[in-house]
């Protein structure tokens, strides 16, 4: 039915029977009217709170609403106490009433007797008796814990509990906050079955990039609508399967390579006689050379679409055009020899096309997969997601055998009225489940919104399922009141809105003139309330979004330093005190705008601020700092992981701070992160992830850290980030499991409730809020400094396309036609305008607005209500810009570009002054950037916080070393080597090394042994050596080193001297028939990262052993006891590579990158021996070979003997065994140590 205009909603005059749609503008007290709505209910229509249904949309809206309403319930039974059943009762009321106004003058903290309440009492007392209507008061708080008030999900899943045969779902069902994972593993069944086996499809998701879990992203939404059909999808058609055109590709591409040459000189005969501008002599030179390039492997798709349009010159009504007045007219057979090449544009066309109808066929088809099996899946295994409670409630509903049944026990036996709060957040699922239920059962049903504040779409809201209830309400009221801004500012807001005839583009969201309860602001010195502040200075004609942006953000913040200012000099008051920062918020659209906004307030004027949002806490830039710190504490080696923490917002180390670890005597500092990491490791595998935090954390102060540099939502963040990892842990197998989770919950950015960030003590800051979030909050001085942007539109892959008659369907991108298209920009549009109305309706006291001229500014939403002609559309606002601003010139000098700058915007300043001029708005233009006399302490009334000392649970630590943590006498537990491993002489400085002669340096400029020396030319040569393939030479892997080159700095001067070490170790002699150039890719394993157990490893136990074992006799006698600590723990490390020959012998490699002298004849066999006893390398050795023998062992192989070769590799000469030190040691001789071992080492690559 249409709907005649709203009237004024009278919560006591109200018909309750039918539907009423009530719109609640902007702090026109919505809740209070859900609150006065119950009261009636209960004491007028003698309705049990258990047969009321209220439903809202947010555990937090459920809340409140509880409180209200029972609140309701305690203030009309406390203004019946003391009355007396008789005649006198509604005297003694009145007199009540009106003796509490007169004690309310005197002593203001009594509570409030409201006129609305006053009323309603006499209404009841006209009814009952005093004595009889405070029966029903307690009785219905009696029974408030049953009274009906849900959660749209809270509301379906009583449904499906009370009524599970009806419904036909199991009596017991699990509710799970996320039931993705189960919905992915579907989707990867259906990837299994249905595209990796079909090349084509496979082809498609590789050239797109598509997966499952992609895929499955962009349906999702559609599982939540039953009005979905096979038929309701509107797809890209094309003439020819994909296998067709390819086989015609095929043909075309045989049939161009025979006889492209004398097509090119077909060409060439008749090109003088076209014309040389369209018919360029060097794009067609181009065009035959790149086809004769790429016929022979059909690579298509090097043609772009600038090629493409080439080739389209080559259609004979083309070349017919193109030819020269002056002389012949070509001829049929001339014009028409390049038919062929104009087929490429055909086919690849119908390619394109194909290629489209597959990659939309295959989401439609894992929808249709998915779907059914989804509602199998949640019958096996008893589970449900929030959304499968809704549409299970609509799909029982539906149901031809039990539906009917079902809704006339819900709304008979049930509940008798419904009151759907936030309604113009529904969608048509939910929309559908009350329609059924009541308005079909003729129960009494109130659905209260506004319609202009429908800002969730992204969440699935849908406005046009608001338009459809408001059509089939029976009633349509407003509240006009708005209880929360003065006139001023109310009559300002109004205008904008009131501007057009369609404010919000959309038809039938209309705006309502609304009136405030308050006349004056409660802000002192307030001349006017609506502010616009202008971005532009006097030269400037346009400005580019990034410099407006951030011009922006300093504005805004100069001019909240400049209130703050004011406040402390007794020049600004609110509500007859301090304008206090924690009054004023920052409305922005997104968190890249609140950052620049906190930075600048943080940076240029002392001022502390937060950031608040309802998004996700895995969207916050704390989650990706967490989970490279989880993968660091899995790979402790990897210095590049340790570096990304250090400089995480964790740590926030400066460059300068990162660089100084590069420095060998900070080392130990480097080696200390590593050791806490590994220390954090185990204690996850062995006590949980919340355990190796704490003791982390402990031991590095980071949240300590945090609180210290004011960084309280980092805090936050952090701590409920390892509280939801605790939780999950208890669901995943394994570190990796969790850490795919995080990875994948940070994607995504899932927002349930357990993930919404927490607000922690932020009160006394200034607020930056998005929009989104802003939704039902208020602040006496709000700033919107980025209201100038705008967006581009951009149409999904999938659009939801809603018809006139109601219907929907889903359109791919290329189906859309003009009116498609317009309606997707009028709604999207429409809603960005609802979203600026929340916006400016938080403002309690005033609003300060900035703007300026960017390229599309008529795109802006703001500029739309700003500019004239009540009645225009999107399209007559584009004309009315481009007609009216005066243009600017790109090429004008500096005079004349100032004189244009000055025009535009004064156009502009005029467009607001006229829009003001004609509304009656108290409107200040602020032309430049607000400056402030004297400085602003922002520590005046704040809150100070410091960390409180906790004790950690108890626990013991294992001890975690390695063989540089050993030799160093290394106190702390842990892994220290970098990836490759480093120790102390190859991180040796070159200052420190053996110095070349003029003679040397002359001769070997860019030799090995000239090559830089210390950290990073030892983490290059390493790296190197990672990615070889030893069974090729160096030179024709330059491609895969050139990154890790160019990651070092490395000059290419010393490319030939790196490539000719590489070389010399592939083909040096680790025996006199082993070498790695005869090893294949298989038989070698680089970086093998082992955890080995110790129970007892002692020195006494290993000098002897050493003394004992097939060591150099030369270096036993240079032992002179061995010096390292007593562990009880784990030893661990890196090897740099382990290999097994074909004949089954085990080779341990060890690359050393120590300097020992300028030739190559300085790395003799005793100089090696030298360096391994100097360093205790054969402690290293003898690690490094128990790793391995017992990796070896826990795989069922049993090694004969464990070969050890330390290649020095500036000494490395091929077809030799120059530079390389060697160490047979036979498996009889480590088994003498296994007492003192357990064979538990885990073995990782």
């Amino acid at each position: 039915m249409k709907l005649e205009a709203p009237t004024p909603f009278l919560a006591l005059d109200l018909d309750i029977r039918g539907t009423n749609l009530i719109e609640a503008s902007a702090g026109t007290g919505k809740t209070w009217t859900i609150a006065a709505l119950f009261l009636r209910l209960v004491l007028l229509e003698h309705m049990a709170v258990d047969k009321i249904l209220v439903v809202t949309f947010t555990n937090a809206a459920t809340a409140e609403l509880k409180t209200r309403l029972r609140a309701r319930l305690d203030d009309a039974l406390r203004e019946l106490q003391g009355l007396n059943d008789g005649d006198a009762a509604l005297a003694d009321l009145q007199a009540a009433y009106l003796a509490r106004a007169d004690l309310r003058k005197k002593e203001p903290h009594l509570p409030e007797f409201e006129d609305f309440l006053f009323e309603i009492l006499k209404l009841a007392l006209a009814q009952e008796a005093p004595s009889r209507l405070r029966l029903r008061l307690q009785a219905a708080i009696n029974q408030f814990d049953h009274a009906g008030i849900f959660t749209i999900h809270g509301f379906c899943q009583r449904v499906l509990r009370e009524f599970a045969f009806l419904c036909q779902v199991p009596f017991q069902m699990e509710l799970a906050d996320d039931t993705s994972a189960a919905q992915v593993r579907l989707a990867a069944d259906f990837w299994r079955k249905h595209v990796v086996t079909d090349p084509l499809r496979a082809q498609i998701c590789v050239s797109k990039d598509l997966t499952p879990q992609s895929a499955l992203a962009r349906i999702r939404k559609w599982f939540a609508r039953t009005d979905l059909q096979a038929d309701s999808f509107v797809l890209t058609e094309c003439e020819h399967s994909m296998t067709d055109v390819q086989q015609q590709l095929e043909a075309l591409a045989q049939d161009l390579s025979a006889n492209l040459p004398e097509l090119a000189d077909a060409f060439w005969k008749i090109h003088p006689r076209l014309n040389g501008t369209t018919y360029r002599k060097a794009g067609f030179e181009t065009l035959f050379a790149q086809l004769a390039e790429l016929l022979p492997t059909q690579a298509w798709h090097v043609l772009n679409s600038k090629s493409l349009e080439r080739y389209s010159k080559f259609a004979p009504e083309a070349l017919v055009n193109a030819t020269k007045k002056t002389v012949a007219p070509l001829s049929e057979d001339e014009s028409h020899a390049f038919t062929r090449l104009l087929d490429v544009v055909t086919l690849l066309s119908a390619q394109t096309a194909a290629a489209q109808a597959l990659f939309e066929h295959i989401h439609v088809d894992l929808w249709a997969y998915v779907l059914p099996k989804w509602r199998e899946e949640k019958q096996r295994l008893q589970q449900l997601g929030f959304d499968d409670l809704l549409t299970d409630v609509a799909s029982a509903l539906l149901d031809p055998e039990h539906g009917q049944a079902l809704a006339t026990r819900i709304s008979e036996q049930m509940w008798q009225v419904a009151l759907i709060d936030e309604f113009q957040d529904t969608d048509p699922l939910q929309y559908g489940i009350f329609d059924t239920l009541f308005r079909a059962h003729h129960k009494p049903v109130f659905l209260v919104g506004d319609p202009k504040q429908a800002i969730y779409r992204f969440r699935g809201a849908d406005i046009h399922a608001y338009l459809q209830a408001k059509h089939d309400a029976d009633a349509h009221h407003t509240l006009d009141t708005n209880r929360r801004t003065h006139q001023t500012l109310v009559k300002s807001v109004n205008a904008l809105f009131l501007n057009k005839a369609k404010p919000f583009v959309l038809d039938n969201i209309d705006y309502i003139d609304v009136h405030a309860a308050r006349e004056h602001s409660k802000l002192s010195a307030n001349d006017a309330p609506l502010v616009v502040q202008w971005l532009m200075q006097d030269d400037e004609d346009t400005l580019n979004k990034d410099k407006a942006r951030q011009r922006a953000a300093e504005y805004c913040a100069a001019d909240i330093a400049r209130h703050l200012a004011l406040s402390q000099q007794g020049k600004l008051t609110y509500n007859k005190g301090l304008l206090q920062a924690k009054h004023i918020a920052v409305l922005v659209r997104t968190h890249n705008e609140g950052e620049k906004v906190r930075e600048v307030l943080s940076k240029e004027h002392g001022i502390s601020s937060v950031i608040l949002s309802r998004d996700s806490v895995f969207a916050s830039a704390h989650a990706l700092p967490v989970l490279t710190l989880l993968q660091w504490w899995q790979n402790p080696q990897q210095q590049g992981l340790l570096r990304s923490v250090l400089a995480s917002e964790l740590l926030a180390y400066r460059s300068s701070d990162l660089q100084r670890l590069n420095q060998v005597e900070h080392q130990s500092e480097l080696i200390a992160w590593m050791e806490d990491a590994l220390q954090a490791q185990q204690l996850w595998h062995k006590r949980g992830i919340y355990a190796a935090w704490q003791m982390f954390d402990h031991k590095r102060g980071i949240s300590a850290d945090l609180l210290r540099r004011g960084d309280k939502r980092g805090l936050t963040n952090v701590q409920q980030l390892f509280e939801l990892l605790a939780h999950e842990a208890g669901e995943r197998f394994g570190a990796e499991s969790l850490l795919q989770w995080l990875s994948e919950r940070i994607a995504a950015a899932d927002t349930p409730d357990s993930a919404s960030l927490r607000l922690e003590s932020d009160e006394e800051l200034v607020k930056i809020v998005t929009m989104h979030a802003s939704k039902g909050l208020e602040y006496p001085l709000v700033f919107c400094p980025f209201a100038w942007d705008s967006r581009d539109f951009k149409a999904d892959d999938f659009n939801l396309i809603h018809a006139a008659d109601g219907s929907v369907s889903v359109v791919s991108e290329p189906c859309l036609d003009d009116d498609d298209k317009l309606r997707l920009k009028e709604d999207d549009f429409s809603e960005s305008l609802r979203l600026l109305y929340v916006a400016l309706t938080r403002a309690a006291e005033k609003l300060v607005l900035s703007a300026c001229l960017i390229g599309d500014s008529d795109e802006n939403v703001l500029n739309y209500l700003i500019t004239p002609e009540r009645d225009s559309n999107l399209a007559a606002i584009k004309a009315h810009w481009k007609t009216h601003l005066p243009a600017a010139e790109k090429k004008a000098d500096g005079a004349q570009k100032a004189a244009e700058g000055s025009k535009r915007q004064q156009w502009y300043r005029e467009l607001w002054q006229n829009w003001a001029t004609e509304h009656d708005i108290n409107l200040l233009w602020q032309a430049h950037k607000p400056e402030y006399a004297g400085l602003y302490d922002n520590s005046r009334g704040l809150i100070q916080y410091q960390a409180a000392n906790a004790d950690l649970p108890y626990y013991r630590l294992q001890e975690y070393t390695s063989f540089s943590g050993l030799s160093r006498h290394v106190t702390h537990v842990a892994q220290e080597e970098l990836v490759p491993e480093l120790d102390a002489a190859e991180l040796q400085a070159a200052s420190d090394s053996p110095v070349a002669t003029d003679t040397e340096m002359e001769e070997n400029a860019y030799s090995i042994f000239n090559f830089q020396r210390g950290t990073e030319a030892g983490l290059c040569m390493h790296a190197i050596l990672e990615v070889t393939d030893f069974s090729q030479t160096a030179a024709s892997q330059s491609e895969r080193y050139l990154a890790i080159l160019e990651q070092y700095q490395i000059a290419p001067e010393w490319y030939p001297a790196l490539y000719q070490m590489i070389d010399a170790t592939r083909l040096a002699k680790l025996d006199a028939d082993v070498c790695l150039a005869d090893l294949s890719r298989k038989q070698y394993l680089p970086e093998m990262g082992f955890v080995l157990r110790a129970d007892d490893f002692n020195a006494a136990e290993i000098g002897k052993w050493l003394q004992n074992s097939s060591l150099p006799v030369n270096m036993k006698s240079a032992l002179q006891g061995v010096t390292f600590r007593d562990i009880s723990g784990f030893l661990n490390g890196f090897i740099d590579l382990t290999c097994i020959t074909s004949n089954g012998r085990v080779y341990v490699i060890d690359y050393k990158s120590n300097h020992l002298g300028m030739h190559v004849s300085e790395y003799t066999e005793r100089a090696l021996d030298h360096a391994i006893t100097d360093h205790r390398y054969y402690l290293q050795a003898l690690i490094y070979a128990l790793a391995v023998e017992r990796y070896l062992q826990g795989r069922g192989y049993k090694a004969d003997a464990i070969h050890i070769r330390y290649l020095f590799l500036r000494g490395m000469q091929a077809e030799s065994n120059q530079g390389i030190w060697r160490w047979d040691i036979a498996a009889g001789e480590l088994e003498k140590l296994t007492p003192n071992l357990l064979h538990d080492n885990i073995g990782t690559v």
